[in-house]
């Protein structure tokens, strides 16, 4: 990951998980982020505002990714609906609840209900291979399992 990244990125607001105060309803009943061009017009920088995507929060918002499939269609929208240089992070974490549960319960990497194919395709996806990810994973204490975790999904 890229360290020279990190200071660009606007503070992560938690606020914005399903069915949250900053989310809207898409077509589906599922709660999306605000888009950064909404944000950007009240932004002293608008060229800062960037996208963290969080798997647990995408999930529970109803997107799949539960399979390699599911997670590339998503990232294709979210690259679609943001663009590449957008996306600035990864908040990577499985699910304890079900896929469109709307509520937000980290679990350990290939642990939750989303299991290792989303993770698999994550650390594999050559648009993100710069883009930092945050471990957000519910035992600090278990950090290093799921690096290694994570490490062991990339393909040689």
């Amino acid at each position: 990951p890229r360290a020279d990244a990190v200071p660009a990125l606007l503070g992560a607001d938690e606020r914005s998980a399903p069915g949250r105060s900053r989310s809207r309803r898409d077509r589906r009943g599922s709660a999306t982020a605000i888009p950064p061009s909404d944000i950007e017009p009240s932004v002293d920088a608008p060229g800062r505002v960037g996208v963290c995507l969080d798997t647990c929060h995408l999930f529970a918002a109803g997107y799949d990714l539960s399979s390699e499939t599911g997670t590339e269609a998503v990232m294709d929208e979210a690259v679609r609906r943001f663009g590449r240089r957008r996306i600035r992070c990864f908040h990577l974490n499985d699910s304890v609840r079900p896929r469109g549960a709307r509520v937000d319960r980290h679990a350990e990497i290939g642990r939750g209900a989303m299991g290792l194919p989303a993770f698999r395709y994550l650390v594999n996806d050559p648009r993100f291979q710069e883009t930092p990810a945050v471990l957000e994973t519910p035992n600090p204490g278990r950090y290093a399992r799921g690096l290694r975790l994570l490490h062991s999904l990339i393909r040689k």
